[in-house]
């Protein structure tokens, strides 16, 4: 069953998605639809991430800054995650 709903787009973004049905022989909700799709699988799959790491150590801002600039300078052979 499909839904209707008006969604009101910036001119440059609707002359976009017309281009794009049109080059894709799909229509503009077509491609909302699977946009939007798309969107909410990122969504699910962030927070299915964010869950599995909710019992992880949390470490401060300060703490990535050094890991992330011993990273940096280290070869690849060196990365390991800090004790």
């Amino acid at each position: 069953m499909q839904v209707g709903f008006t969604v009101y787009f910036d001119p440059g973004i609707h002359q976009a998605l017309k281009a794009r049905a049109a080059a894709t022989k799909h229509s503009v909700s077509e491609l909302v639809d699977e946009a939007v799709r798309l969107l909410m699988i990122e969504d699910l799959e962030d927070l299915q991430a964010f869950s599995l790491r909710k019992n992880e150590a949390e470490i401060s801002y300060e703490d990535l800054l050094v890991m992330l600039r011993r990273f940096s300078s280290a070869s690849p052979s060196e990365y390991r995650d800090p004790d």
